[in-house]
Order: structure tokens, then C-alpha cells, then sequence
């Protein structure tokens, strides 16, 4: 509703917390298929992403760890929402429609989920004098953060925390990395 969205009706499985969304939405109706029902078009929309995501995992030197499949499901979703639908009269995909953002293909088409990057550390510049300080971190790349900036959202593998950057070199990924 934010960005002038109206759903007028929200089809839902019949799980708990999301039958309980019901009366949450004034104008929208949350319409819960039966127990052991299948909605045809959600479906397939799941069997779309989670095949997508399983030839990632295939491509990949390395074992995924099971805390990098929710980065995966966001990244394969970008992708899927930055193609146009046949669903759609007009030429644009939905992310643009929804955001008004255009994408910027060369920043979020430079990089794949699970690239190797060294990545430029902010905090480099603020002590520009201590050679101590790396001037790149290792980071695996996610996925786009889709902003205007195109900065990816990344894992980084020396503080083993999230990190947001736009300057990165893509590398090629060694053994040490996939250990």
C-alpha cells in the first residue's frame, strides 16, 4: 500500500499464520485454500524458484552452508522479478513496476550468488595511514540490494558477518576461500 498497491485478494495456504492475517488489511480479502489443497499458481511459482536455486547449488565449487539458503531464495526471487512477465501489458519487469527503480544491469548482472570478491573496506579510508589495515575484505557476494548506488549485499568471510558494499573486485575463487 505504501507504493499505491491495492490486493484486493490474497490467496494463502491454510498454515496458521497466515490465515491469522485475516481482518489485518481492511479491502483485502485472505483467502485460505483448504487443508491438502494446492494452489496451482503458487505451486508452480515455488517449484520455479527452488529448481532455479538447486542449479545455483549445482554450479557451485563449494558446499552451501544451510544459513546461506534464505540469501539464495532472495537472490534467485531478484532474478525472477527483474525479467518482464507475460502477465504484464506493458515492457517492464515487475521490480521496476513495484519500485520505480530501473535496473542498472551492468552493476547487477556483474556478479553471481556465491562469487568470490574482495571487497573495498570503508573503514580503510578513515586510517589511511595505518598499513595494518586491509584495504579489501573477502567476501562472498549474495545478491543485489537493488538500490540506485548497486551495491550487493555480501557475506564476509573474515568477520563472518553481513556487509553492504558498491567497490568490489571479482576474483578467482582458490582453495583456501573454499575450504
Amino acid at each position: 500500500r505504501s507504493r499505491g498497491f491495492e490486493a484486493r485478494r490474497v490467496l494463502v495456504d491454510p498454515h496458521k499464520s497466515l490465515i491469522g492475517l485475516a481482518g489485518g488489511f481492511p479491502g483485502t480479502v485472505i483467502d485460505a485454500a483448504g487443508a491438502g489443497d494446492h494452489l496451482d499458481k503458487v505451486d508452480a511459482k515455488i517449484r520455479r524458484i527452488k529448481e532455479t536455486m538447486r542449479s545455483i547449488v549445482a554450479g557451485l565449487p563449494y558446499r552451501l552452508g544451510k544459513a546461506r539458503i534464505k540469501d539464495l531464495a532472495t537472490y534467485v526471487v531478484s532474478r525472477i522479478n527483474v525479467r518482464r512477465t507475460s502477465a504484464l501489458t506493458d515492457n517492464v519487469c515487475p521490480r521496476v513496476k513495484f519500485t520505480g527503480v530501473k535496473v542498472d544491469y551492468k552493476k547487477e548482472f556483474c556478479l553471481a550468488f556465491g562469487d568470490y570478491v574482495e571487497a573495498y573496506n570503508p573503514r580503510a579510508e578513515k586510517r589511511s595511514n595505518d598499513i595494518m589495515v586491509e584495504r579489501t575484505e573477502p567476501c562472498i557476494a549474495l545478491y543485489p540490494s537493488a538500490n540506485k548506488n548497486g551495491s550487493w549485499m555480501m557475506y564476509n568471510l573474515a568477520t563472518k558477518s553481513y556487509v553492504r558494499r558498491t567497490q568490489w573486485r571479482k576474483m578467482v575463487i582458490n582453495e583456501n576461500v573454499i575450504k
